[in-house]
């Protein structure tokens, strides 16, 4: 740690004054650094599943990306330091980025107010994103097919991901988020003030996200509050149907599954916690037309308000 610190404080020019590891998500790997010269968030990145090293070249362009946004609303993107730091750093064998530490709320408890300025701020988002010209390949069908060498989860998941990859539509193609959560979404009062956390940002469509987001939301009138807002705030008619919903709902469970047992096997984050939330993720799988059946009655009554 003493190094480390040392090493951050010749990058940043300033000296640490309180250095404490958060544990939000995955353990150890982000930090809080107050210096005498400002505040910061240090992310260390992992490895994709995949790769045994970081893809240093992968992150560089999801950060260009941010630089970009926040050039177009630095209001709402979690900032990258100035451009004399690299927006990738590298420590050893292991590499880092430093972004503005954001001042925001410590409670994660939302109100209908901020379930709006969320949707408003998704679409925002979006808008913003589908003027870049840029390639993200999402990764989950390779994923998929490394996680199907074990026979057991090939055989439970596979019915379900030929399901998903029977469904072809014209879609919303643009960049988005990927992780469109309650706990990426910063808040001060009912003010959004950040927007974090972007290792999954890929192409991908409108419809995608909208429909991962509404798992997020743990009652009926707070996923139709979401929908509704976000539907009235889009400038394009989204292509919605029961086997769209279908689709990605089937890709987030599975897209949850690999997470979950791929971070089983790295060996600096706390293997038993994803365990456990892979478990959890399996069982929910026995309720998932249930889960289909309650997000598209609400897409399908908003969209047909909105």
């Amino acid at each position: 740690m003493k190094k480390l610190k040392k090493h951050l404080n010749k990058i940043l020019e300033a000296n640490i004054i309180n250095f404490v590891a958060l544990n939000n998500g995955k353990k150890n790997i982000t930090y809080f650094c107050e210096t005498n010269k400002g505040k910061y968030i240090i992310k260390f990145l992992t490895p994709q599943f995949l790769l045994k090293r970081v893809d240093v070249e992968y992150f560089q362009k999801i950060y260009n990306i941010i630089i970009t946004l926040n050039n177009s609303n630095p209001k709402f993107i979690a900032p990258l330091t100035n451009t004399n730091i690299y927006s990738v750093n590298k420590w050893g064998d292991r590499y880092f980025s430093i972004f503005h530490f954001i001042n925001s709320d410590d409670d994660h408890s939302i109100n209908r107010t901020h379930i709006k300025e969320m949707a408003k701020i998704m679409n925002q988002f979006h808008n913003m994103a589908s003027d870049l010209q840029c390639n993200l390949e999402c990764m989950f069908d390779k994923y998929v097919s490394k996680l199907f060498k074990n026979r057991n989860y090939k055989c439970m998941l596979n019915p379900y991901y030929q399901d998903y990859k029977s469904i072809n539509q014209q879609l919303n193609t643009c960049l988005i988020h990927g992780d469109f959560a309650i706990n990426n979404v910063l808040f001060k009062g009912n003010d959004i003030v950040g927007l974090i956390d972007f290792d999954c940002l890929s192409n991908g469509s409108r419809e995608e996200e909208l429909i991962r987001a509404c798992r997020n939301f743990e009652n009926k009138l707070d996923k139709q509050t979401f929908v509704s807002t976000y539907l009235k705030s889009c400038p394009t008619k989204l292509n919605l149907t029961r086997d769209i919903v279908k689709k990605f709902i089937i890709k987030d469970f599975i897209n949850e599954v690999c997470v979950y047992y791929f971070q089983t096997k790295i060996k600096n984050l706390e293997s038993k916690d994803f365990k456990i939330l892979l478990n959890q993720s399996i069982k929910e799988f026995a309720n998932i037309d249930k889960l289909i059946d309650e997000i598209w009655e609400i897409i399908k009554y908003e969209n047909s308000i909105c």
